[in-house]
């Protein structure tokens, strides 16, 4: 494992230690460089609609200084200042591409090499996606695209936290005979490979079942989901626990894809 491999592992290690991130960003630093800027000839552009070569503007893509930030160190700059702003970018998949939350009236405009950086991640993950301090720290893809290979690479590259599966619910029951008092049972089905769409919502592969089977808020049912047996239902009496527990339990399948343990509970 090089060097770069080894801080980013202590990154993916420990989702809440900033000084891990920090120390990566430092390397990022060292080892990235400036480029010239593509944009202007020396930091400065000719003033928009002057004939005269002499009137110039200095370039907002690289204040006026001439250089940019190669990839790495515009991504140590983003770790820096998520860190010390608190501001979160929330990418939504729709025509503003990003929302931003935390701080923002103290933590003034966004830098453009945050910016350009923040938009390299754009590519490569979902839709929509959380991006703090630095790094991915929740998707929200469909089923069908939460893949093997996706999920690998994914957990590989940042230490996510959260996972909201698109399009999935929580099925919700009742536990009285005459089912009275509305749903007071929500979970989660293992997936019987009919497709029929009014139970997409709530079938889930065995593979993250397995990882919800001993979650301490499970309630016990008589159609009770066991790993190995491909069927039956992971219940849990209240519908936010049952789609925190679809969240941790993917990405606790993700993390051991690629060797990582669980994430320590948020304090």
């Amino acid at each position: 494992m090089d060097e770069r491999s080894a801080l980013l592992r202590a990154v993916l290690a420990e989702p809440g230690c900033d000084t891990a991130r920090l120390v990566f960003a430092d390397w990022l630093d060292d080892h990235g460089s400036m480029l010239p800027c593509g944009a202007c000839d020396g930091g400065w552009l000719p003033k928009a609609g002057t004939p005269d070569a002499g009137m110039v503007s200095r370039c907002p893509a690289c204040s006026g200084s001439g250089r940019v930030p190669d990839a790495d160190a515009a991504r140590a700059a983003l770790i820096r200042y998520q860190i010390r702003t608190g501001i979160v970018l929330t990418a939504t998949g729709g025509p503003c591409v990003w929302s931003i939350s935390g701080p923002v009236g103290r933590a003034g405009l966004i830098p453009r090499d945050c910016w350009a950086a923040a938009n390299h991640f754009l590519a490569d993950m979902p839709k929509e996606f959380v991006l703090s301090r630095g790094f991915v720290e929740s998707v929200s893809p469909p089923l069908a695209a939460f893949t093997e290979a996706t999920a690998r690479a994914l957990f590989a590259s940042h230490p996510v936290t959260a996972v909201t599966l698109a399009g999935k619910q929580p099925w919700a029951g009742n536990r009285n005979a005459d089912h009275r008092g509305g749903p007071d049972v929500f979970g989660w089905w293992c997936d019987s490979h009919v497709p029929e769409e009014r139970f997409a919502h709530f079938e889930l592969p065995p593979h993250l079942l397995d990882h919800m089977a001993a979650h301490p808020k499970r309630l016990p049912t008589p159609q009770d989901y066991r790993p190995g047996r491909g069927q039956g239902c992971v219940m849990f009496a209240h519908e936010r626990t049952a789609v925190d527990a679809l969240s941790a339990a993917c990405v606790d399948w993700g993390r051991g894809l690629v060797g990582l343990s669980p994430p320590a509970p948020a304090e």
